[in-house]
């Protein structure tokens, strides 16, 4: 394969950084032969870019490391594409690469209901994790890169509840620069949608020692669901200390909120299923019900020290608090608490008051050290390192449903109903429950490169996890606790210049939440087969094909949030991510996925062979931005893109199913030196649509109806 640029030197060589976000990187600092295929390569604060093209990512091995000498299937979503784009969610930035869904933009953030690979996934933020992602979920402002982890990852990551075993969207933060430099701006748009942000860098020390960035932005926002306005605001301030070349101490805060009436989705019947339909826009709630809330706090250090040009060590601790609450009017069918089906035909439901209170506090500290060799023959680095974390959650599910709830709802005709908040009491308490999971391990890793052709990256994890719960309902203890060896190991082979296959084998083991289900599962295990090609055809086309197996086992099976069973799933498929950048005008990004998911076995309730909720089986996106630079129109770009996505399992059982469909976007943009105008359209054809919510089992929900947006920015 063509070689990539260079990797920076060490990550904590710290006044190698670039000297702004953005800036050239030098021809001089590419291996020989490299051409780039944006026009020009520029060094981020998370590594170097060309064009939608990131060269180097730290998620997948923990150092930084060319993505075409890793062996496994790893994409990178880059600010440019995030800026081009312009996305108010991270659902709609991860939908940028193959086989991967992003949580329901209007679903409160109380967990992850992302998807990758056919399974759920977890968000993690600079690589620890952000247990249930709370506060404001979707905020886009401080990311300077998303780097999607596909299958098991329990090697290099554990914390939390346990190591990542379906994947893992990593987000990047952005760091501070020793250039001043600040932008203002924000977004308006269709549903009263305003968003305002900034992104201030101040160096405080003259020859950068002390490095300052605070980037926060606020959201208020209607939407084209009745009754629904979200309100949010993030803050995230980055203090970095160098006191020599050799260290770097960084410390990050993160303060999020988020507020909005809690929306539980529309059922399979009356949408996609039934003699008659609701329209998508219904909000079936009770409006006089306090808004829904979420919040996350936390405090981040990280340590980076370089013994020398051949040995340095990052050690990263996070101190987080967090609570949210779920209140609302829920609907209630022949199908319990997933709601699809009426409880009396044709279309009246059981409406149920109830809410969920949940807080936890997390304590994670991560300690790497890195050994690197060479010789004429080999490069390597082998990798030594270990990590523990304590998750303390309190969670409590309250429903009037064995009072009578609220009353009958007939969504033909609705009308309200009032919402009375249910004491909590033994016939209302659902689930009431305290855990404390405990997560553990150590783990070494060996990368090398044997004759400039052959890439090996070989590790072993020793992993522990131990959950502790009590059951206030009942009284009732558990103690589940595993420990067990998880291998890693891949191989990439340089066929050619310009093509490379790659395999590889790798485990996972985490436990389960405690919000949604009462009941102590054991961990769940998962492991993944994967092998495919790297390519870069020349002419600015790269990209990665693959092919892959994942098996989960001791998955939770659940039933109106109470945990009747375990059970072993499978998702097999094909996956296919390419980068066209012809010249420097053109940049095309496109992605396909084909997952075929099946539930192998169960103890209860879901059938062999069942699909799984919310994945379909053929997915893909194409996104093409042209920029002018013609004198008459320097600076304008255009921009359109689609998302297309066939149906997918509303509900465990498969009774129900979601159609196939087709979104349109479109922006067009003119920047100077220091103004950006951002023109978008999303859903431009406004295609009526839903897809899965992975709401107390499973409903749907409309897809996001088509939206006009303006963002003005201006840089200092």
């Amino acid at each position: 394969m063509a070689p990539a640029a260079a990797a920076p030197a060490a990550k904590s060589a710290p006044k190698q950084q670039a000297k702004g976000p953005a800036s050239e990187v030098s021809a001089a600092t590419a291996e020989p032969g490299f051409q780039p295929q944006g026009g020009h390569v520029t060094q981020t604060t998370a590594g170097p870019v060309d064009g939608y093209r990131a060269l180097t990512a730290t998620s997948a091995t923990k150092t930084e490391r060319p993505i075409e000498k890793i062996p496994q299937s790893i994409q990178v979503i880059p600010r440019s594409v995030i800026d081009d784009q312009s996305p108010i969610s991270i659902d709609e930035v991860s939908r940028n690469v193959s086989g991967v869904l992003g949580t329901l933009r209007l679903q409160t953030p109380a967990y992850d209901s992302g998807k990758i690979r056919g399974f759920f996934s977890e968000q993690r933020l600079d690589g620890l994790p952000v247990t249930y992602n709370p506060g404001f979920r979707d905020s886009i402002v401080n990311i300077e890169r998303i780097e999607v982890l596909k299958g098991s990852t329990a090697v290099l990551y554990g914390g939390g509840l346990g190591a990542p075993v379906g994947g893992a969207l990593n987000v990047v933060s952005k760091m501070p620069f020793d250039a001043p430099r600040t932008e203002i701006g924000a977004t308006i748009g269709t549903d009263s949608y305003y968003r305002p942000y900034f992104d201030i860098n101040q160096p405080i020390a003259a020859d950068g020692t002390v490095l300052f960035r605070l980037t926060g932005e606020y959201l208020d926002a209607g939407s084209f669901i009745d009754h629904i306005e979200t309100k949010a605001f993030a803050l995230n301030p980055t203090l970095m200390l160098r006191p020599s070349d050799a260290t770097t101490l960084t410390i990050q805060g993160r303060f999020s909120r988020w507020e909005q009436p809690e929306y539980q989705g529309l059922p399979a019947v009356g949408t996609v299923a039934g003699d008659f339909r609701v329209h998508r826009s219904l909000f079936t709630g009770a409006r006089e019900a306090p808004d829904a809330h979420s919040a996350a706090d936390s405090v981040t250090v990280t340590l980076d020290h370089a013994f020398s040009k051949h040995v340095d060590s990052t050690v990263k601790a996070r101190w987080s608090r967090s609570d949210l609450a779920e209140v609302g009017q829920i609907l209630v069918g022949s199908d319990g608490l997933m709601a699809n089906m009426p409880l009396i035909p044709p279309s009246h439901w059981l409406a149920t008051n109830g809410f969920l209170d949940q807080d936890q506090d997390e304590f994670l500290i991560s300690a790497d050290t890195r050994f690197r060799s060479s010789a004429s023959w080999h490069e390597s680095t082998l990798l030594v390192g270990a990590d523990y974390s304590r998750l303390a959650a309190n969670g409590a599910i309250v429903l009037d449903v064995f009072r009578g709830g609220a009353g009958l709802v007939d969504l033909r005709n609705p009308a309200p109903l009032p919402f009375v908040r249910p004491p909590k009491a033994p016939d209302t308490t659902v689930m009431d429950e305290r855990e404390v999971v405990v997560s553990q391990g150590a783990y070494v890793q060996l990368e090398s490169t044997l004759a400039d052709r052959l890439h090996i990256v070989a590790g072993v994890r020793l992993a522990d996890i131990e959950v502790d719960s009590i059951d206030y309902i009942d009284g009732a203890r558990a103690n589940e606790r595993a420990t067990r060896l998880l291998p890693r190991i891949g191989a990439l082979l340089d066929v050619t210049e310009r093509v490379s296959v790659f395999a590889g084998y790798s485990e996972g083991l985490t436990s389960y939440a405690v919000v949604g289900l009462r009941g102590t599962p054991p961990p769940e295990t998962s492991a993944q087969v994967e092998a495919g090609l790297k390519f870069d055809l020349g002419g600015g086309l790269t990209g990665t094909a693959a092919l892959f197996q994942l098996d989960r086992y001791d998955t939770p099976v659940g039933l109106d949030a109470v945990m009747i069973g375990t059970s072993h799933q499978r998702a097999r498929g094909a996956e296919l991510d390419v980068i066209w950048q012809p010249t420097r005008n053109w940049k095309v990004l496109g992605s396909y996925a084909f997952i075929d998911t099946e539930v192998v076995s169960a103890t209860a309730l879901v059938p062999p062979g069942a699909r799984r909720i919310g994945v379909p089986e053929h997915s893909g996106r194409l996104w093409v931005d042209y920029a002018f630079d013609e004198p008459a129109l320097e600076g304008w770009s255009v921009g359109a893109g689609l998302y297309a996505a066939s149906g997918q399992a509303v509900d465990p059982l498969n009774l129900f199913f979601t159609d196939s469909y087709m979104t349109v976007d479109a922006k067009v943009s003119y920047a100077t030196e220091d103004w950006k105008i951002t023109a978008s359209a999303k859903n431009l054809l406004d295609e009526d649509y839903f897809v899965s919510h992975f709401y107390l089992g499973g409903r749907v929900a409309p897809g996001d109806a088509r939206a006009f947006y303006l963002t003005v920015a201006r840089t200092y």
